[in-house]
């Protein structure tokens, strides 16, 4: 019988999977584009416990093309490729169609003003009521995407030893 680790060599690199880390890893990358530091730094910043948790999750990321690392005086950055924002990209998702939402919002609210001011005999009160509509869902969505990104993920605290391990079965683990 074939090991995890065995079959997962034996797929496409297509359909490797990524681990929970390398996966946090990735994203927090994204949203931190300007990083530059070490890795322990790094790992401090995803808030893991040891060096270990993130040095071989981020070194097969780079193996695999999904991150480079450039190495400057002022420290290490680890840019994402494009193979690595397409990898999370159906996590960054959400974020473009907010954006477009906040636009479309803010266009109605504008046409419905002009026509308000210019005395067009369309209603301008719609276009204002369903461009405040979406400008509240577009606030609201924003101030709830990061909880909601970092409970999809399972980075509201750091993984431990084995990510094979479900969350639930790891605390009866470390109890023992």
């Amino acid at each position: 019988m074939l090991s995890d680790a065995s079959r997962d060599k034996s797929k496409p690199e297509a359909e490797r999977k990524l681990t929970p880390t390398q996966t946090k890893i990735l994203y927090w990358l994204e949203d931190h584009r300007n990083f530059r530091g070490s890795k322990v730094q790094l790992r401090k910043q995803l808030g893991y416990p040891s060096d270990g948790s993130v040095n071989l999750p981020l070194k097969g990321l780079i193996t695999n093309g999904y991150v480079k690392e450039d190495v400057s005086k002022e420290g290490s950055a680890f840019p994402l490729t494009q193979k690595g924002r397409n990898k999370i990209f159906f996590l960054r998702l959400p974020d473009r169609l907010l954006f477009v939402i906040g636009a479309l919002g803010i266009v109605n609210i504008y046409v419905g003003v002009a026509n308000l001011l210019s005395g067009i005999a369309l209603n301008p009160y719609t276009d204002i009521v369903s461009g405040g509509s979406l400008l509240t869902i577009f606030l609201v969505v924003r101030l709830l995407r990061r909880r909601l990104a970092n409970e999809f993920l399972d980075i509201r605290e750091p993984l431990e030893e084995s990510e094979n391990i479900p969350r639930e079965n790891r605390e009866d683990i470390s109890s023992s």
